[in-house]
C-alpha cells in the first residue's frame, strides 16, 4: 500500500504543479469540469429544499400544537405511507359505502383515540369565488379556531378570522380574484346560496389548508354538502391532547378508511415492512412508467457519454503540450505506468478540484434559485446525492484523460526531445471494432426503447456513442481518400489530422457528441410535438369561438335561463354573429346525472382476441398487433365534443357545421336526417345503423338503432353526436336535451378587449356558474425556442473543441509553417491552414452526429409507444430536416470563418533539426 500511495502522491505532486504552470489550460479543463457537477447539484439541491422533511412537514400539517391529523378518505379500508398518503389506494365498493353523518364518522374517530383526544374538525369543499368581477374555482374550508389550530394557519400579512363571515385565503387566490386584505369576495359553495365574506388575511403558501378558510357558519351551504363522499366535501380533524397518536392507532383508522399524520410517527417512523402500503401494492401508482424510464436512462448515457467526449480534448490539450515535461521524466528513469499515472493525476487533481468547486457552487445557486422563485419549503442539502455527483465528475476526468494517458504511455522520447513530431499509424482494426460496437449500441438502443428495457438503452447508447468514436479516424481515413480533389489547405489539414490522431481523436469525438446530443434533443423534441398534433382532437376550426357554462352550478329554471341570457350579453358585448346552440342530453330530476353513450361492434368487426379471457400468446399478441379490428377497443365510450366535460352532445347540424372542420357539412346534413356521428366505420352494421346504448349513472336506461355517418381523422372524437331526431326515443328515460353554450364564426377577428368585454358581461349573467370563452382552436405549442436553444448549446460545445483542436495543431505545425515561409509562403497561409482544419473537424464530426443522433433521437422516441396491446400510435419518428439542414451547414462554416477570422497570419520563425 505504501508503494501504491508513494507513485500516485508524485503523480498528484507533478500534475499539481504543471497545473500551476498553465493556469488558462487548468482553468478551462475545470470549467469544463465543473459546469455539469454545478448543474447537477443545483438542481439536486432545489429538489431536495422544494419537498418538505418529515419535521417540516409535521410542523405544516399540524402546526405546534396537535398531535396528529386525521382524514376521512373512503367508505372502505384504505392502505396510507408515512405521511397520509394513498396512492390512489381507495377502492370504491358501491355495495358499503355508507352515508355516516359528519358526527358518526368524528365517533369513529374518537373510538380509536380513546376519550382523552380532542378533536376540531375542518370541513372543506369545491366553490366558486367572484371578486372584482373575477372567479376562481377552489376549496373553501371553514374551522374553529383555537390554541389548537392557529398554528396551521400562518400568515404573511393581516389577521386570522374573530367572526363568522371573515376570511383569509392563499396568495394565488387574491392575485387571481384581484383582491387583496379587506376587499369583500363572494364565496358559492357547489351550488348553494351564495356568501359575502370579508378577506382579514393572507396565508402562507406553504399552508397545507383549503385555499380560502373562515370560521364555521361564514358559508352556510358548507354543511349541507359535508358528507363523507370526497365528491361533496372533505372531513378532517385536528387531534390534541397528552397522548400521542401511535402507528397502530394509524393503522386502526384505515380499517374504518381514514388516514393520518402523526407527529409521534413521522418523528420515529415504523419499518415498511409494518407498513402495508409497501406490501400490498398500492404504491404502484407512483411508480413511473417504464417507457419513460427508458428515455431518462437513453438521456443520461447520452448526457455522461458526451461529459466524457467533451472534455477529452482539453485533456488531450494538456498532454500534448506537457509531451516535452514527460519525455524528460522518461529520460530520467521513469516508465510507462509513471508516465501514464502523470496524466492521470491531473485529471485527478483538476477533476477532484472542480467537481468540489461545482458541488458547492450548485448548492448555493439551488438554495438561492428556489427561494428568489418563493418554493423553498426547507433548505435541505443531499450530502449523499452531491458526494454522488462529485464522483461523476471525477470518473468523468479520468475517462476523458485515460486516451491522453495512453497515449502518454507510447511517447517517443527521443522524437519529442529533438523537437520531433512524428505521425502515428492509423489501424484499421480500431475502426473495424469501433463501427461493430456501434452496430451493437444501435441495435441495443433499439431493442431497449421498443421492450422498454431502460438498462439496455442505456448500454446502448453508450455503446453507439463510443463506438463511433473509435471508428472516427477510421471514417477520416476513409474522407482522405479524396483529398486530391481539394485545395492544397484542405488537402495539408486532412492529412496533418490523420497523422495527428492524439489531438484530433479526442477533438473529433468532441463535435461528434455535441452534435449528436443537440440532434437527438431536437428529433425528440420534434416527436413530443407530432404527439400533442396527433393526439389534439379538434373542435372547430381557426377562428371559432366557444362559451360554455358549466351546468353543475345551475339550479331549477336557471339551468335553462342562465345560458341563453349570458350568450345574449356576450353577443351583446362583442361582434360574435350567429351563435349555434351546444346542446347535451340530460336527465329530467338529476340534472348532476352521468350519462354516457357506447357503439356496439358488430360480430365480423370485432377482434378475435376480445373473447380471450386468459393470458395472450407472444404469437396472439403479434397476430393482434396485425389485425386492423384490433386497434380499437370494441366499446366507445363518448365524451362528447368534449363541451360538457363526461356531457354527450346532441344536435340538429347547426353547430357541426359552425365548427368549418373538414366534413362537416356532410355530417351536418347527416344530422339533419337522424344520422348519429360515429368516428370508427367498424361501428357500422350491415343495414348501415349504428346501436346505441344510453347509460345513466352507470345503468343502461336506453337502446336505440339510428342511420350512422362516420366522420374521417379530420374531426376525430371518442364517441358519437347523437341526432336531435333521436331524443322522443329517449323520453321514456325522462332524457332531454339542454343548452349549455354556444359556438361563434364571428366575420373578423375578435380582439383580446373585446373577448374581456364578453367575458364580464356574461360573469354579470353567469353569477357563481363558472364559464368558458376562448377560441376553440388551442394554440399548439412551438418548437422554435426549445429547439433553438438546444442547437445553439450543441454548436457552442462544438466549436469550442474545434477551437481548441485547431489551437493545439496550430502549435504543433509551428515547424512546417516556418518552412513554408521560408520557401515562399505567402502570409495568409497560416489563416487558410487554420480554417481548413476547422472545416474537417466540423465536417467529419458533423457528419457523424447527425447520423448518431437521427438513430438516438428516433429510438427514444419509438420506446415512448410502450408494448402491444397498450401502444400509443400517437407517437411517430419526426426527423427534424429544418434542424439537421442548419447544423450540417451552419456549424462548418462558422467554425472555419471564426477560426480564419481569429488567427494571425504572421509566422512566427523558429528552429528546426534534421533527423
Amino acid at each position: 500500500m505504501s508503494g501504491w500511495w508513494a507513485r500516485w502522491r508524485v503523480a498528484a505532486r507533478i500534475a499539481r504543479r504543471e497545473a500551476r504552470r498553465a493556469r488558462p489550460r487548468t482553468a478551462l479543463v475545470a470549467l469544463l469540469v465543473a459546469l455539469p457537477v454545478l448543474a447537477g447539484s443545483t438542481w439536486l439541491v432545489a429538489l431536495a429544499s422544494s419537498v418538505a422533511t418529515d419535521a417540516t412537514f409535521s410542523r405544516l400539517m399540524l402546526g405546534t400544537a396537535a398531535e396528529a391529523r386525521v382524514r376521512h378518505e373512503c367508505p372502505v379500508a384504505v392502505a396510507q405511507d408515512l405521511r397520509g398518503g394513498t396512492g390512489g389506494s381507495c377502492m370504491y365498493d358501491e355495495t358499503t359505502v355508507t352515508n355516516e353523518s359528519p358526527a358518526g364518522l368524528e365517533q369513529d374517530v374518537r373510538g380509536v383515540l380513546g376519550p382523552e383526544a380532542t378533536l376540531r374538525e375542518l370541513v372543506t369543499a369545491g366553490a366558486r369565488a367572484v371578486g372584482a368581477g373575477q372567479g376562481l374555482e377552489l376549496d373553501y374550508g371553514e374551522l374553529t379556531l383555537d390554541e389548537l389550530t392557529r398554528p396551521v394557519l400562518p400568515l404573511t400579512a393581516g389577521r386570522l378570522p374573530s367572526a363568522p363571515g371573515e376570511v383569509v385565503a392563499m396568495p394565488w387566490v387574491l392575485q387571481g380574484l384581484n383582491a387583496s386584505i379587506g376587499d369583500t369576495v363572494t364565496i358559492t359553495v357547489s351550488n348553494g346560496a351564495p356568501a359575502s365574506t370579508l378577506v382579514v388575511g393572507e396565508l402562507s403558501k406553504h399552508a397545507q389548508v383549503a385555499a380560502v378558510v373562515g370560521l364555521p357558519g361564514t358559508a352556510p351551504a358548507l354543511a349541507a354538502v359535508a358528507t363523507p363522499s370526497p365528491a361533496d366535501a372533505r372531513l378532517e380533524w385536528f387531534v390534541g391532547g397528552p397522548v400521542p397518536v401511535t402507528w397502530e392507532q394509524v393503522l386502526d383508522l384505515n380499517e374504518l378508511g381514514f388516514v393520518a399524520a402523526s407527529r409521534a410517527v413521522l418523528a420515529d417512523p415504523p419499518p415498511r415492512s409494518a407498513m402495508p402500503y409497501y406490501q400490498d401494492g398500492w404504491s404502484a401508482a407512483d411508480t413511473p412508467a417504464v417507457s419513460s424510464l427508458t428515455v431518462y436512462a437513453g438521456l443520461i448515457g447520452v448526457g455522461l457519454t458526451e461529459m466524457v467526449l467533451l472534455v477529452g480534448p482539453a485533456f488531450a490539450v494538456g498532454a500534448q503540450r506537457s509531451r516535452r515535461a514527460l519525455a524528460l521524466q522518461a529520460a530520467v528513469g521513469a516508465d510507462r505506468a509513471q508516465l501514464r499515472r502523470t496524466v492521470l493525476g491531473g485529471a485527478l487533481v483538476i477533476g477532484l478540484g472542480a467537481s468540489l468547486v461545482g458541488a458547492a457552487a450548485g448548492t448555493v445557486l439551488g438554495a438561492v434559485l428556489i427561494k428568489a422563485m418563493g418554493e423553498l419549503v426547507n433548505l435541505v442539502v443531499p450530502w449523499a446525492q452531491l458526494a454522488g455527483v462529485v464522483l461523476i465528475g471525477l470518473l468523468v476526468s479520468l475517462a476523458a484523460a485515460a486516451l491522453p494517458a495512453r497515449a502518454a504511455g507510447r511517447l517517443d522520447v527521443l522524437a519529442v526531445l529533438n523537437g520531433h513530431s512524428r505521425a502515428t499509424a492509423h489501424g484499421h482494426r480500431s475502426t473495424r471494432a469501433g463501427l461493430l460496437v456501434g452496430l451493437l449500441g444501435t441495435i441495443a438502443v433499439l431493442v431497449g426503447a421498443v421492450r422498454s428495457l431502460p438498462t439496455v438503452t442505456l448500454a446502448g447508447v453508450v455503446g453507439v456513442l463510443l463506438g463511433t468514436v473509435a471508428s472516427a479516424p477510421g471514417l477520416l481515413a476513409l474522407a482522405a481518400r479524396v483529398h486530391v480533389r481539394l485545395p492544397l489547405a484542405g488537402r495539408y489539414a486532412l492529412r496533418d489530422a490523420l497523422r495527428h490522431r492524439s489531438r484530433t481523436g479526442p477533438a473529433l469525438a468532441a463535435v461528434i457528441a455535441a452534435v449528436a446530443g443537440g440532434v437527438t434533443g431536437a428529433t425528440l423534441l420534434a416527436g413530443d410535438l407530432a404527439h400533442t398534433r396527433n393526439t389534439y382532437v379538434p373542435t372547430a376550426t381557426q377562428g371559432v369561438l366557444r362559451i360554455v357554462l358549466d351546468r353543475t352550478w345551475l339550479t331549477g329554471d336557471d339551468r335553462i335561463h342562465v345560458p341563453a341570457r349570458a350568450l345574449a350579453a356576450a353577443a351583446d358585448a362583442a361582434p360574435l354573429g350567429d351563435l349555434a346552440p351546444i346542446q347535451i342530453l340530460t336527465v329530467d330530476g338529476a340534472p348532476n346525472a352521468m350519462i354516457a353513450v357506447r357503439t356496439a361492434t358488430p360480430t365480423d368487426n370485432q377482434c378475435p382476441l376480445w373473447a380471450i379471457e386468459r393470458a395472450l400468446t407472444p404469437q396472439e399478441r403479434a397476430d393482434g398487433s396485425r389485425d386492423a379490428r384490433c386497434a380499437t377497443t370494441g366499446t366507445s365510450w363518448t365524451k362528447g365534443l368534449t363541451y360538457g366535460g363526461l356531457d354527450v352532445v346532441v344536435d340538429d347540424g347547426t353547430m357541426v357545421r359552425t365548427t368549418g372542420l373538414p366534413g362537416s357539412a356532410a355530417a351536418a346534413d347527416a344530422l339533419a336526417d337522424g344520422a348519429a356521428l360515429v368516428y370508427d366505420s367498424s361501428a357500422l352494421w350491415p343495414d348501415g345503423t349504428v346501436h346505441l346504448t344510453v347509460n345513466v349513472d352507470g345503468t343502461d336506461v336506453a337502446e336505440l338503432a339510428v342511420p350512422g355517418h362516420v366522420l374521417r381523422a379530420s374531426f376525430t372524437q371518442q364517441g358519437p353526436v347523437i341526432p336531435t331526431a333521436a331524443l322522443p326515443g329517449l323520453e321514456a328515460a325522462g332524457i332531454t336535451n339542454l343548452q349549455v353554450g354556444a359556438l361563434a364564426a364571428p366575420a373578423g377577428a375578435v380582439t383580446e378587449t373585446e373577448l374581456a368585454a364578453a367575458r364580464t358581461a356574461v360573469a354579470r349573467v353567469a353569477g357563481a356558474a363558472p364559464f368558458t370563452i376562448d377560441s376553440a382552436v388551442p394554440t399548439m405549442p412551438a418548437p422554435h425556442q426549445m429547439t433553438v436553444a438546444g442547437v445553439a448549446i450543441a454548436l457552442a460545445l462544438a466549436l469550442a473543441a474545434t477551437w481548441i483542436a485547431v489551437g493545439l495543431a496550430a502549435a504543433d505545425q509551428q515547424p512546417d509553417l516556418a518552412t513554408l515561409a521560408a520557401v515562399g509562403a505567402e502570409p495568409a497561409w497560416r489563416r487558410r491552414l487554420a480554417g481548413a482544419h476547422a472545416a474537417v473537424l466540423t465536417g467529419v464530426g458533423t457528419a457523424l452526429g447527425l447520423v448518431i443522433g437521427v438513430i438516438l433521437g428516433a429510438a427514444l422516441t419509438l420506446g415512448r409507444r410502450g408494448a402491444w396491446p397498450d401502444l400509443d400510435p400517437a407517437w411517430t419518428v419526426q426527423i427534424p430536416w429544418a434542424v439537421l439542414t442548419a447544423i450540417a451547414i451552419g456549424l462548418p462554416t462558422i467554425g472555419a470563418t471564426v477560426v480564419m477570422a481569429v488567427t494571425r497570419s504572421r509566422v512566427i520563425m523558429v528552429r528546426r533539426r534534421a533527423d
